[in-house]
């Protein structure tokens, strides 16, 4: 927000007056008007079609494109513009992509329809094919063949 913009706000929000917040803020009331009654410049003309068009943009996509995606497609239709530009723009517009849900998988719709029957967790571990309720230890006597014999002065060390 640039200083004429903040006097000018000032005076429609708080009554106060533009001569008031101009000898404040040091500057004339020759260059507040000055300011107040000009065309807008290319910059700002070219930022609000901008705003306008990331905003119909997101709004086509139902909430749901960011940066990235918005940026591609103002690119698409011929837009001259960075990522961190719209993203910018978007954070100062108030537009936040939604996430969407991840669907779920197919093993947890089995394992909610499996538990919602009373089924133990056990069963369905072994019906999807866990691995988390295996004995392991002959996996590790296979790998390590010296290990089902006690290393001296090391009693504990043999896996039954």
């Amino acid at each position: 927000m640039s200083v004429a913009a903040f006097i000018s706000s000032q005076k429609t929000e708080f009554g106060i007056s533009r001569l008031a917040f101009c000898r404040a803020l040091g500057v004339s009331q020759s260059w507040f008007y000055k300011w107040k009654d000009r065309a807008p410049t290319p910059r700002e003309r070219r930022r609000a079609d901008l705003d306008a068009e990331i905003t119909a943009v997101f709004a086509a996509s139902g909430g749901t494109y960011g940066s990235p995606r918005v940026t591609r497609d103002l690119r698409e239709k011929g837009w001259r513009v960075s990522e961190n530009t719209v993203a910018a723009r978007m954070a100062e517009i108030g537009l936040v992509a939604r996430v969407r849900a991840k669907p779920r998988s197919l093993r947890h719709f089995f394992a909610s329809t499996a538990l919602a029957a009373r089924i133990p967790i056990i069963e369905v571990s072994r019906w999807l094919g866990s691995q988390e309720h295996r004995d392991h230890s002959s996996d590790l006597r296979a790998s390590c063949p010296g290990l089902d014999r006690p290393r001296p002065g090391h009693p504990g060390l043999a896996v039954r």
